[in-house]
């Protein structure tokens, strides 16, 4: 079936030419394995099969399934035998099961072939307990089908699932199941007044869209990049070994705020109509932005005299062919005519066809009178046709005003607007249009395209057509800078709004002065001003990170935050109260970014995913397989692909290194598509799925800010209230701490650092409980997700420590109030009374006097109670206490 014996002359066209066929073909003639389940001989460890001996030896194949050695299979010659072989094959199955924890047994079969005859047998007996000749090998034999249903992927993924389920408490659960139905755990804080009034009004400033917003931008808060500076204010390392090496063919724009390359190029007049330019640069950094810029404040007066400029906007576009071209026609003469508002059309309509005009004059010439009706119909009825033909209409209202009316001519330069903002193929698709549409009018077409896109294809159809010459790069400013000028815009457009009344000023950690309204909105605005430098280097790492230095996107999730419902009525006062001078705390901050406006975090909705989410129910849930893939593309991000461009890698790769790790093919490909969705993967054709397992992936700037976190407490207290677990436990403890005292002791930095050391001691000993180990059979391989979870549980540790020794009494007023019951652990027994530690507050005497005289002397240390504050002093630091029941664990 899958060759002929006369194909077979030794081990070599065995293996190829049979088993490996056999092994991987579908279930209605082979096994059914996927390729990445099978490790072949180069991989794989010799092992001393005899005690003492010097004989070592491994098979050609080992089959992987979910990080299971199961199935061990041996290709001879067709002059050995198949049935004599079982016997190493043996050896080394029964040596690779003695390498894994007692009463865990991998390797349950084996499989040998010579071509001729093939044979499989338990690992626990030498003689085969089936056996196929050459001839046995096809659909219709029932011993085959046989063998098929014995062997084959299904039933040998049910055997490893069994070895992981062994290892599995069963059931899971979520911390999330203990707070409450799916109303409570989908609470929403909803969204701040102040925020939400920002990101209406002044959308036009935060995330402009239209061109006179843009315009608007560009004149009054542009941020100019240069190439050599482009990482002097890049805090974060990430973030700088996330940008692109500079694109190969392409000029470097060096300062944007004289954009000389661009200028010297445009000098060249109408020698480059039916030319296409290409602005190079990353999705959102602005290169149609750039272009406004360029144009309406930058373009030397010779250059606006001498050129025409129309914008098409291809966000709006059809995906191609004909309507496609009819829409750019179309947009282009719309665009011509906006430009010209002095024109009346309608009444120049002759003279916008003139040469067609003549051309009928000249065809009418003796036939027909000029002044006579019949030839004012005809005319009429040609100058109508002419009209209602998108591309005669463009052609000659193009010739109309950049020829005819300019004296001498000009450039007609023609903006594809917002071309990155589409997959490759569209953009590609675009680059074609633009190509159709400067043969068909006389332009220039500047056409933005991500650098992702030039960088893997330049050298292909259609973009190996390109002139280098005319291929630009644009690098964006960091985008703390282009926020400090957007808000400070707001800011100013506040103050005229303002005006006569009092305004307030604070410099920034540069000095940069920021002037703000004496208005609660100002002072909330400045107030997020400050936060946004106090966490410069925080804000910038998951702001761009997240956003992959998308500009665009950054500066939603900024508007996100602004209105997150976390930044309640206590920070509300505290802006007040200080005129804006406040700096939001770290916590709060993170705690927007993950949890946007939920209480409950849900890393599905977040901004921020998490990583150590699994699936209930798989076999063995797996908590590692998305940090992992994150990690191992991580460790690739500096090598060459297939196509050369670093970073880069086929999908296959992936999956091969990851399933000795223990991870189940079906599920590595799950997760990836998962992460290419939420944006921590990119692939090379910028889609969101995964065509086919030669597709090249790279980890994206947001997959590196994912892993840089994994350490963070605040990020591991999120995740554990969601992540489907082992320990019930831990559950519990989690549920209770976040839900049983509200949200003033959920959000306190004691219950974030005391959540994040749980989860971490979990991870622990998960990660130590792997039922696989690849290094006993392979020669090399990924090493998986690095966690350093001692770090983490000794940050977690002290500031726990820290926390409570001084969170105590410093927001006492916001968490506590007189006359209300609250839950402590009674910490020290004295003579007069018991000191009680009230959760997550400060420590307060239960006077004798206010316990029951049965009870007193009773207490111990540790003894859980129920207290009411009768009074306290906080600079003192004092508080009374009255017992009012005794608590059980």
């Amino acid at each position: 079936m899958f060759c002929d014996l006369e194909d077979l002359s030794n081990e070599a066209d065995v293996e190829q030419k049979f088993l490996w066929p056999l092994l991987t073909s579908d279930l209605q003639s082979g096994l059914g394995y996927l390729p990445e389940d099978i490790r072949c001989k180069p991989s794989l460890k010799k092992l001393m099969l005899v005690k003492g001996s010097q004989k070592v030896y491994h098979p050609d194949y080992v089959v992987v399934l979910a990080g299971i050695p199961i199935l061990i299979v041996e290709a001879k010659s067709p002059t050995a035998g198949a049935i004599e072989a079982i016997k190493e094959a043996r050896l080394y199955a029964t040596e690779l099961n003695s390498s894994f924890p007692t009463g865990i047994n991998p390797c349950r079969r084996i499989i040998t072939s010579n071509g001729k005859t093939t044979a499989t047998a338990p690992v626990d007996n030498v003689d085969p307990d089936m056996v196929l000749e050459f001839e046995d090998v096809n659909p219709t034999s029932q011993q085959y089908d046989q063998f098929i249903n014995l062997l084959c992927r299904g039933a040998m993924q049910t055997i490893a699932d069994d070895i992981r389920d062994a290892l599995t408490t069963r059931p899971l659960v979520t911390a999330l199941q203990y707070v409450g139905g799916q109303t409570i755990r989908n609470e929403d804080v909803g969204y701040n007044t102040f925020g939400s009034k920002l990101a209406i009004e002044y959308r036009h400033v935060f995330n402009p869209e239209s061109r006179s917003e843009r315009s608007h931008i560009v004149r009054n808060a542009y941020v100019t990049s240069r190439r050599r500076d482009r990482y002097v204010d890049e805090i974060d390392h990430i973030i700088r070994s996330t940008v692109a090496a500079t694109v190969p063919g392409a000029i470097p724009i060096d300062d944007t705020e004289k954009p000389e390359e661009i200028f010297r190029a445009l000098g060249a007049g109408r020698s480059l109509e039916n030319q296409v330019m290409l602005l190079v640069g990353g999705a959102g950094a602005g290169k149609s932005t750039f272009v406004d810029y360029c144009r309406s404040v930058k373009l030397p007066e010779k250059l606006t005299a001498s050129t025409l400029w129309v914008h098409v906007n291809i966000n709006t576009a059809p995906s191609g062919g004909e309507l496609l071209e009819r829409y750019l026609l179309e947009e282009v003469a719309l665009g011509l005519k906006e430009q010209h508002p002095e024109i009346d059309f309608d009444r120049e309509i002759q003279k916008v066809f003139a040469v067609e005009v003549n051309k009928f004059k000249k065809e009418m010439t003796g036939l027909l009178e000029p002044e006579s009706q019949e030839y004012k119909s005809k005319l009429a009825d040609r100058i109508l046709k002419l009209r209602d033909d998108p591309l005669k209409y463009a052609q000659s209202l193009s010739r109309f005003l950049a020829g005819e009316r300019s004296h001498g001519g000009k450039l007609l330069v023609i903006v594809f607007d917002n071309c990155d903002k589409r997959e490759r193929h569209d953009q590609l698709v675009a680059f074609e249009a633009a190509r159709w549409l400067q043969k068909q009018i006389r332009c220039l077409i500047v056409l933005p395209i991500r650098d992702i896109t030039y960088d893997t294809f330049r050298d292909q159809p259609p973009l190996d057509t390109m002139i280098k010459d005319l291929v630009f790069r644009i690098d964006p400013p960091p985008f703390t800078k282009i926020l400090e000028k957007r808000l400070s815009l707001v800011l100013d457009e506040l103050a005229a709004s303002n005006s006569g009344k009092k305004v307030l000023q604070f410099k920034l950690a540069n000095g940069t002065p920021v002037t703000y309204p004496a208005s609660e909105v100002g002072f909330y605005l400045a107030s997020l001003f400050k936060s946004l430098y106090r966490y410069d280097r925080i804000i910038r790492s998951l702001l761009v990170g997240l956003a992959g230095r998308n500009v665009r996107q950054a500066m939603e999730i900024f508007l996100e935050f602004c209105r997150s419902g976390h930044i309640g009525a206590a920070e509300y006062l505290k802006i007040k109260n200080q005129k804006g001078d406040y700096a939001l705390p770290y916590n709060t901050v993170a705690r927007v970014l993950l949890r946007r406006k939920r209480r409950f975090y849900n890393g599905d909705d977040s901004f921020v995913k998490n990583l150590f989410q699994c699936h209930p129910q798989d076999s063995k849930p797996d908590p590692f397989v998305r940090a992992n893939i994150l990690s191992w593309l991580r460790s690739m991000y500096r090598i060459s692909g297939p196509t050369g461009v670093k970073g880069f890698h086929a999908c296959r790769t992936l999956y091969t290194n990851l399933v000795p790790l223990g991870h189940d093919a079906l599920r590595i490909k799950s997760e990836l598509g998962y992460l290419i969705q939420h944006g921590c993967v990119l692939t090379e054709h910028l889609g969101l799925e995964i065509k086919s397992d030669d597709d090249l992936i790279r980890l994206s700037p947001s997959g590196f800010v994912h892993l840089d976190l994994l350490a963070d407490h605040s990020y591991l207290a999120a995740c554990v209230e969601e992540t489907w677990v082992e320990d019930d436990s831990l559950a519990k403890d989690i549920a209770r701490r976040i839900a049983e005292f509200g949200p003033k002791v959920h959000f306190s930095t004691v219950t974030t650092a005391e959540n994040a050391a749980r989860f971490a001691t979990y991870l622990e000993s998960k990660s130590n409980s792997k039922s696989v180990s690849p290094e006993s059979y392979l020669l090399k391989g990924f090493s998986g997700v690095t966690i350093d979870i001692e770090k983490i549980k000794r940050t977690a540790s002290k500031a726990v420590s820290r926390e409570k020794q001084l969170s105590g009494w410093k927001d006492f007023e916001e968490r506590f109030s007189e006359g209300e019951d609250y839950e402590g652990k009674v910490v020290a027994i004295k003579h007069y009374g018991c000191f009680v530690n009230l959760n997550d507050g400060p420590t307060g005497l239960m006077h004798v006097s206010n316990i029951p005289v049965h009870l007193r002397g009773e207490f111990k240390e540790g003894q859980r109670v129920c207290v009411e504050i009768e009074s306290y002093d906080i600079i003192a630091e004092k508080m009374s206490l009255r017992f009012i029941k005794a608590l059980t664990e």
